[in-house]
Protein backbone atom coordinates (compact mmCIF):
# COMPACT_ATOMS: atom_id res chain seq x y z
CA UNK A 1 0.00 0.00 0.00
CA UNK A 2 1.30 3.44 -0.96
CA UNK A 3 0.84 6.17 1.67
CA UNK A 4 1.60 9.89 1.50
CA UNK A 5 2.36 11.40 4.90
CA UNK A 6 2.52 15.11 5.69
CA UNK A 7 3.92 16.46 8.94
CA UNK A 8 6.30 13.53 9.29
CA UNK A 9 9.04 15.68 10.86
CA UNK A 10 6.70 16.80 13.66
CA UNK A 11 5.91 15.21 17.01
CA UNK A 12 3.03 12.93 15.95
CA UNK A 13 4.38 12.44 12.43
CA UNK A 14 7.80 11.11 13.47
CA UNK A 15 6.21 8.54 15.74
CA UNK A 16 3.58 7.57 13.17
CA UNK A 17 6.29 7.05 10.55
CA UNK A 18 8.02 4.60 12.91
CA UNK A 19 4.71 2.81 13.48
CA UNK A 20 3.96 2.53 9.76
CA UNK A 21 7.41 1.10 9.07
CA UNK A 22 6.61 -1.83 11.35
CA UNK A 23 4.44 -3.13 8.51
CA UNK A 24 6.57 -3.99 5.48
CA UNK A 25 3.51 -3.77 3.22
CA UNK A 26 3.50 0.02 3.48
CA UNK A 27 5.52 2.22 1.13
CA UNK A 28 5.59 5.79 2.37
CA UNK A 29 6.11 9.07 0.55
CA UNK A 30 6.87 11.74 3.09
CA UNK A 31 7.08 15.50 2.71
CA UNK A 32 9.82 17.60 4.27
CA UNK A 33 10.43 21.30 3.91
CA UNK A 34 13.63 23.21 3.25
CA UNK A 35 15.81 23.46 6.39
CA UNK A 36 13.96 20.52 7.95
CA UNK A 37 15.76 17.31 8.89
CA UNK A 38 14.32 14.03 7.65
CA UNK A 39 13.31 12.11 10.77
CA UNK A 40 13.96 8.55 9.54
CA UNK A 41 16.15 7.22 6.75
CA UNK A 42 14.74 4.05 5.23
CA UNK A 43 14.58 2.46 1.78
CA UNK A 44 10.80 2.29 2.25
CA UNK A 45 10.45 6.04 2.74
CA UNK A 46 10.48 8.28 -0.33
CA UNK A 47 11.29 11.74 1.01
CA UNK A 48 9.84 14.54 -1.15
CA UNK A 49 11.48 17.92 -0.60
CA UNK A 50 8.46 20.20 -0.88
CA UNK A 51 5.80 21.90 1.19
CA UNK A 52 2.01 21.73 1.06
CA UNK A 53 1.80 24.76 -1.18
CA UNK A 54 4.04 23.16 -3.81
CA UNK A 55 2.78 19.57 -3.82
CA UNK A 56 1.51 18.41 -7.22
CA UNK A 57 -0.60 15.66 -8.74
CA UNK A 58 2.65 13.95 -9.71
CA UNK A 59 3.54 13.58 -6.02
CA UNK A 60 0.22 11.80 -5.48
CA UNK A 61 0.60 9.35 -8.34
CA UNK A 62 -0.26 5.76 -7.24
CA UNK A 63 -0.98 6.94 -3.67
CA UNK A 64 -3.88 5.09 -2.05
CA UNK A 65 -3.98 6.79 1.35
CA UNK A 66 -3.04 10.31 2.44
CA UNK A 67 -2.35 10.96 6.12
CA UNK A 68 -2.37 14.70 6.67
CA UNK A 69 -0.73 15.80 9.93
CA UNK A 70 1.00 19.01 8.87
CA UNK A 71 -0.17 22.07 10.80
CA UNK A 72 1.12 25.31 12.24
CA UNK A 73 0.46 27.10 15.53
CA UNK A 74 0.44 24.07 17.84
CA UNK A 75 0.86 25.33 21.43
CA UNK A 76 3.14 26.70 22.78
CA UNK A 77 4.40 27.72 19.34
CA UNK A 78 2.71 30.80 17.87
CA UNK A 79 1.82 31.43 14.23
CA UNK A 80 0.38 34.51 12.58
CA UNK A 81 -3.22 34.60 11.40
CA UNK A 82 -1.94 34.55 7.83
CA UNK A 83 0.08 31.37 8.48
CA UNK A 84 -2.89 29.69 10.19
CA UNK A 85 -5.19 30.48 7.29
CA UNK A 86 -2.65 29.45 4.65
CA UNK A 87 -1.37 26.18 6.10
CA UNK A 88 -4.18 24.92 8.32
CA UNK A 89 -7.04 25.95 6.07
CA UNK A 90 -6.15 26.75 2.45
CA UNK A 91 -3.42 24.15 1.97
CA UNK A 92 -5.41 21.43 3.73
CA UNK A 93 -8.42 21.84 1.46
CA UNK A 94 -6.08 22.08 -1.55
CA UNK A 95 -4.50 18.77 -0.54
CA UNK A 96 -7.79 16.87 -0.23
CA UNK A 97 -8.86 18.24 -3.61
CA UNK A 98 -5.59 17.10 -5.20
CA UNK A 99 -6.01 13.72 -3.54
CA UNK A 100 -9.47 13.30 -5.05
CA UNK A 101 -8.18 14.34 -8.48
CA UNK A 102 -5.36 11.80 -8.18
CA UNK A 103 -7.77 8.99 -7.33
CA UNK A 104 -6.64 8.62 -3.72
CA UNK A 105 -9.04 6.28 -1.95
CA UNK A 106 -8.72 7.46 1.66
CA UNK A 107 -7.84 10.78 3.29
CA UNK A 108 -6.90 10.75 7.00
CA UNK A 109 -6.54 14.05 8.83
CA UNK A 110 -6.08 15.04 12.45
CA UNK A 111 -7.43 17.84 14.56
CA UNK A 112 -7.35 18.85 18.18
CA UNK A 113 -9.66 18.57 21.17
CA UNK A 114 -9.31 22.35 21.43
CA UNK A 115 -11.79 22.60 18.57
CA UNK A 116 -14.52 21.84 21.13
CA UNK A 117 -13.50 24.82 23.26
CA UNK A 118 -16.29 26.05 25.52
CA UNK A 119 -18.56 23.23 24.39
CA UNK A 120 -16.42 20.88 26.52
CA UNK A 121 -17.91 22.46 29.66
CA UNK A 122 -21.21 20.72 28.88
CA UNK A 123 -19.84 17.19 28.76
CA UNK A 124 -18.33 14.58 31.05
CA UNK A 125 -17.13 12.80 27.90
CA UNK A 126 -17.14 14.93 24.75
CA UNK A 127 -18.81 13.10 21.82
CA UNK A 128 -17.07 13.37 18.44
CA UNK A 129 -20.21 14.88 16.87
CA UNK A 130 -20.35 17.66 19.46
CA UNK A 131 -20.71 21.29 18.45
CA UNK A 132 -17.39 23.10 17.91
CA UNK A 133 -16.74 26.26 19.91
CA UNK A 134 -12.99 26.97 19.59
CA UNK A 135 -11.47 29.73 21.71
CA UNK A 136 -8.05 30.46 20.17
CA UNK A 137 -6.83 31.29 16.64
CA UNK A 138 -5.16 27.88 16.21
CA UNK A 139 -8.22 25.84 17.18
CA UNK A 140 -10.50 28.08 15.12
CA UNK A 141 -8.32 27.46 12.05
CA UNK A 142 -8.46 23.69 12.65
CA UNK A 143 -12.23 23.74 13.09
CA UNK A 144 -12.69 25.71 9.86
CA UNK A 145 -10.36 23.33 8.02
CA UNK A 146 -12.34 20.35 9.33
CA UNK A 147 -15.67 21.78 8.18
CA UNK A 148 -14.31 22.46 4.70
CA UNK A 149 -12.69 19.02 4.31
CA UNK A 150 -15.80 17.26 5.65
CA UNK A 151 -18.03 19.14 3.19
CA UNK A 152 -15.69 18.33 0.30
CA UNK A 153 -15.54 14.64 1.19
CA UNK A 154 -19.33 14.43 1.23
CA UNK A 155 -19.47 15.55 -2.38
CA UNK A 156 -16.60 13.47 -3.74
CA UNK A 157 -15.60 9.82 -3.93
CA UNK A 158 -13.16 9.85 -1.04
CA UNK A 159 -13.15 8.14 2.34
CA UNK A 160 -12.55 10.81 4.99
CA UNK A 161 -11.33 9.99 8.51
CA UNK A 162 -10.84 12.79 11.01
CA UNK A 163 -9.35 12.17 14.44
CA UNK A 164 -9.29 14.87 17.12
CA UNK A 165 -6.25 14.25 19.28
CA UNK A 166 -6.55 14.91 23.01
CA UNK A 167 -3.60 15.44 25.43
CA UNK A 168 -0.87 13.50 23.63
CA UNK A 169 2.59 13.33 25.19
CA UNK A 170 5.86 11.47 24.74
CA UNK A 171 9.34 11.48 23.29
CA UNK A 172 9.99 14.00 20.55
CA UNK A 173 7.45 16.51 21.85
CA UNK A 174 8.44 20.18 21.72
CA UNK A 175 10.69 20.84 24.71
CA UNK A 176 8.55 23.67 26.10
CA UNK A 177 5.41 21.55 26.34
CA UNK A 178 4.37 20.35 29.79
CA UNK A 179 5.56 16.75 29.73
CA UNK A 180 9.05 17.37 28.24
CA UNK A 181 9.57 20.27 30.67
CA UNK A 182 8.52 18.07 33.58
CA UNK A 183 10.82 15.26 32.45
CA UNK A 184 13.80 17.57 31.98
CA UNK A 185 13.40 19.01 35.48
CA UNK A 186 12.96 15.55 37.01
CA UNK A 187 16.03 14.04 35.37
CA UNK A 188 18.23 17.04 36.17
CA UNK A 189 17.26 17.11 39.84
CA UNK A 190 15.59 20.51 39.60
CA UNK A 191 12.35 21.70 41.16
CA UNK A 192 9.37 22.03 38.83
CA UNK A 193 6.82 24.78 39.26
CA UNK A 194 3.32 24.22 37.93
CA UNK A 195 -0.22 25.47 38.40
CA UNK A 196 -2.67 23.94 40.87
CA UNK A 197 -3.27 21.28 38.21
CA UNK A 198 -6.96 20.91 38.97
CA UNK A 199 -7.98 20.77 35.31
CA UNK A 200 -8.90 17.27 34.12
CA UNK A 201 -7.52 16.08 30.82
CA UNK A 202 -7.45 12.96 28.67
CA UNK A 203 -3.78 11.94 28.47
CA UNK A 204 -2.67 9.57 25.73
CA UNK A 205 0.82 8.53 24.68
CA UNK A 206 2.05 9.43 21.22
CA UNK A 207 2.56 5.71 20.56
CA UNK A 208 -1.15 5.08 21.16
CA UNK A 209 -2.10 7.97 18.88
CA UNK A 210 0.16 6.56 16.16
CA UNK A 211 -1.38 3.12 16.55
CA UNK A 212 -4.92 4.45 16.04
CA UNK A 213 -3.86 6.40 12.96
CA UNK A 214 -2.20 3.31 11.50
CA UNK A 215 -5.38 1.31 12.13
CA UNK A 216 -7.34 4.01 10.25
CA UNK A 217 -5.38 3.12 7.11
CA UNK A 218 -7.13 -0.23 6.72
CA UNK A 219 -10.44 0.09 8.63
CA UNK A 220 -13.32 -1.30 6.58
CA UNK A 221 -16.02 0.84 8.20
CA UNK A 222 -14.87 4.10 6.60
CA UNK A 223 -17.07 4.77 3.57
CA UNK A 224 -16.83 7.29 0.77
CA UNK A 225 -19.06 10.35 1.19
CA UNK A 226 -19.70 9.48 4.86
CA UNK A 227 -17.11 11.35 6.98
CA UNK A 228 -15.86 9.25 9.89
CA UNK A 229 -15.14 11.42 12.94
CA UNK A 230 -13.51 10.12 16.13
CA UNK A 231 -11.77 11.39 19.24
CA UNK A 232 -8.28 10.00 19.74
CA UNK A 233 -7.89 9.74 23.48
CA UNK A 234 -7.99 7.25 26.33
CA UNK A 235 -11.54 8.03 27.44
CA UNK A 236 -10.26 8.44 30.99
CA UNK A 237 -9.91 11.74 32.81
CA UNK A 238 -6.98 12.58 35.07
CA UNK A 239 -6.13 15.87 36.71
CA UNK A 240 -2.95 17.57 35.56
CA UNK A 241 -1.78 17.42 39.17
CA UNK A 242 -2.21 13.63 39.38
CA UNK A 243 -0.60 13.16 35.98
CA UNK A 244 2.40 15.27 37.00
CA UNK A 245 2.82 13.45 40.33
CA UNK A 246 2.67 10.06 38.61
CA UNK A 247 5.26 11.02 35.97
CA UNK A 248 7.47 12.71 38.60
CA UNK A 249 7.63 9.46 40.57
CA UNK A 250 8.19 7.44 37.39
CA UNK A 251 11.25 9.55 36.55
CA UNK A 252 12.65 9.08 40.08
CA UNK A 253 12.87 12.84 40.53
CA UNK A 254 14.92 14.19 43.44
CA UNK A 255 13.73 17.78 43.16
CA UNK A 256 10.39 19.13 44.35
CA UNK A 257 7.19 19.24 42.37
CA UNK A 258 5.87 22.66 43.36
CA UNK A 259 2.13 22.42 42.78
CA UNK A 260 0.54 25.87 42.75
CA UNK A 261 3.92 27.52 42.17
CA UNK A 262 2.56 29.47 39.22
CA UNK A 263 -0.87 30.95 38.55
CA UNK A 264 -3.53 29.12 36.60
CA UNK A 265 -4.19 30.36 33.10
CA UNK A 266 -7.38 32.41 32.72
CA UNK A 267 -10.47 30.82 31.14
CA UNK A 268 -9.08 27.30 31.62
CA UNK A 269 -11.54 24.59 30.57
CA UNK A 270 -12.01 22.54 33.79
CA UNK A 271 -12.54 19.17 32.09
CA UNK A 272 -11.78 17.90 28.60
CA UNK A 273 -12.11 14.13 28.23
CA UNK A 274 -12.94 12.15 25.10
CA UNK A 275 -15.88 9.96 24.30
CA UNK A 276 -13.95 7.39 22.27
CA UNK A 277 -16.92 5.81 20.57
CA UNK A 278 -15.77 4.52 17.18
CA UNK A 279 -12.07 4.68 18.01
CA UNK A 280 -11.56 1.01 18.77
CA UNK A 281 -11.76 -1.34 15.80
Amino acid sequence: MNILLTGSTGFIGRNLLKELLRNDKYKISSLYRKNTIRSIISKRVNWIKTDLESITLKDLKDIQVVIHLAATGVSPKISSQKELECINISQSIRLIRLAAQAGVKRFIATGTCLEYGNEARKWNLIPPNSKLSPMCPYSRSKAKSFNLMRAYSRNNEIEFYYGRIFSAYGEGQFRNNFWPSLKQAALSGKDFLMTSGEQVRDFITVEEVSYHLKVAVHRTDIIAKEPFIVNIGSGVGKSLKDFAMSEWRKFGATGKLVIGGIENRPNEIPRMVADIEGLKY
